[in-house]
């Protein structure tokens, strides 16, 4: 029997007691770490979109960055915020900042909720600066879906590629959208 991808089944989120065991917070903190290698900037204002209860966020802060998260879940947003981090409800497609808020974004295990690319990547552009860099790990469903997000964000200024960690091992593949302006 085939898995049944989360995102896919109506009305299915994450709550914040099946976010936080110690593989996941361990899974979320090299994502980061490598999104922030892929970022190639090791300072400045940056969001943290799909935050849950903050494990990227604090990796973000830990490393230098002044970060802020969002996240569409208010008790993820809650227990993130119980940590001291600047987290607020928010989603990819309803940003709650000012236009050119920020140097940078970053998204772990996020993207692939989104239901409308093409929205994202404005909002998204919205709030970045004009210099600035994003870099998202997500799970694409196929590679026509990979390239569908990147140009959705190409379309809208970015200058958009994928790269892939363990591009050979279906369990240990990981993409990530590097976004430039």
């Amino acid at each position: 029997m085939k898995k049944t991808r989360p995102e896919h089944q109506p009305g299915f989120e994450f709550r914040p007691g099946e976010y936080e065991s110690p593989g996941m917070k361990r899974m979320q903190e090299q994502l980061t770490l490598r999104a922030i290698e892929l970022l190639g900037i090791d300072s400045g204002r940056v969001i943290d979109i799909g935050c849950g209860t903050g494990y990227s966020t604090q990796v973000l802060a830990d490393t230098g960055f002044d970060v802020v998260g969002i996240d569409p879940n208010q008790e993820m947003v809650e227990r993130a915020n119980e940590r001291k981090l600047a987290c607020s409800v928010g989603s990819f497609e309803e940003i709650p900042f000012p236009d050119h808020s920020f140097d940078a974004a970053v998204s772990i295990s996020t993207l692939q909720w989104v239901e409308d690319y093409r929205a994202a990547a404005k909002e998204v552009s919205r709030v970045l600066k004009y210099s600035a860099k994003a870099v998202f790990q997500f799970y694409p469903e196929s590679e026509e879906d990979a390239m569908k997000t990147a140009k959705a964000f190409a379309r809208e200024g970015f200058k958009a590629e994928l790269a892939i960690d363990n591009p050979d091992n279906p369990k240990k593949k990981k993409v990530f959208l590097v976004l430039e302006r």
